[in-house]
């Protein structure tokens, strides 16, 4: 995200629904732990290098910055069925076969893995 906008992580940093992470834990079934950090110097840094939210929180966070940039399309409630690869990037195709020209996209699949039922496509 820090690529995208530096504003974004110190935005979240400061965020009530985001928990700052320092590093992840990983214990395997004989009770064994492998920890990786996420930075190796945590002084110098002013927030948590990692974040854990609510999925709802960080998804709406997402969204609401999406639908303030001027550059990106944000379709919602969509389910797409088919997706090709063109010379221009890619298209896709909903259930009413409309069609979606793309160079980048990101998915949102809810209930049935099958569909994507939003997307973000940035032209």
């Amino acid at each position: 995200m820090r690529k995208l906008d530096e504003n974004l992580v110190a935005e979240i940093a400061q965020s009530k629904s985001a928990l700052g992470s320092w590093g992840v834990t990983f214990i395997a079934p004989n009770g064994k732990a492998l920890r990786v950090p996420f930075t190796l110097h945590p002084e110098k840094r002013k927030h948590a290098p990692g974040f854990i939210a609510k999925r709802i929180d960080f998804d709406n966070f997402l969204t609401q910055k999406v639908k303030a940039n001027p550059l990106v399309t944000l379709i919602e409630n969509v389910e797409l069925r088919h997706f090709s690869k063109t010379n221009n990037g890619m298209e896709a195709t909903d259930k009413n076969e409309n069609k979606y020209d793309f160079k980048l996209s990101i998915f949102s699949c809810q209930l049935n893995p099958d569909y994507a039922l939003g997307c973000i496509i940035c032209p």
